[in-house]
């Protein structure tokens, strides 16, 4: 379901469910779904049905009556989960960047493919130049700890005390 339809959905579920709760004062709505249904055409002729049950976030009441309000008086309705217009007129630019950036990673990772070959056949470790070092890294075996499972098996048991946590920055997911 794409972004739009997704947050046409959740101003309207949002202001049935705000409508619901003021003409029932004891009556809260605590989750709102869409059920997509998707008929695809295969490729066979066939069709794929498919189905699904998708939670959407409810939009808060006063966001949802200003919309309501803003339609009542005629006037243009300021959406606040909308991204900004500086920040759309961005979109080409960050998807002609991704995929250079992902062009540029493709030959990149072809150039260390055949440098390694090469230095597999040479056996070779380490080769530097004025600018350059290239290190060629064995193959190992590295071990983790699987705290699912273990907790799983060991219900009892406090992990707590074992723990160590470290701050992950802030950051941005583009997804394209």
């Amino acid at each position: 379901m794409d972004a739009i339809k997704l947050m046409l959905a959740r101003f309207q579920l949002s202001i049935y469910a705000m409508w619901l709760e003021a003409e029932n004062p004891g009556i809260k709505v605590d989750k709102l779904y869409i059920i997509h249904i998707c008929n695809k055409q295969k490729k066979d002729g066939g069709y794929d049905h498919t189905s699904k049950l998708i939670e959407v976030k409810r939009i808060p009441a006063i966001i949802c009556q200003d919309l309501l309000d803003c339609d009542l008086r005629g006037e243009q309705f300021h959406n606040p989960y909308s991204i900004p217009e500086s920040i759309a007129r961005k979109e080409d630019m960050i998807r002609s960047l991704t995929t250079v950036k992902k062009q540029c990673e493709e030959k990149l990772n072809a150039i260390k493919s055949d440098i390694l070959q090469v230095m597999l056949s040479a056996g070779v470790k380490t080769w530097e130049t004025e600018s350059m070092k290239l290190t060629r890294k064995e193959s190992s075996v590295r071990q983790s700890f699987n705290l699912t499972a273990f907790r799983k098996d060991n219900p009892d048991f406090d992990t707590t005390p074992y723990m160590k946590e470290s701050v992950v920055s802030e950051s941005l997911l583009i997804t394209l």
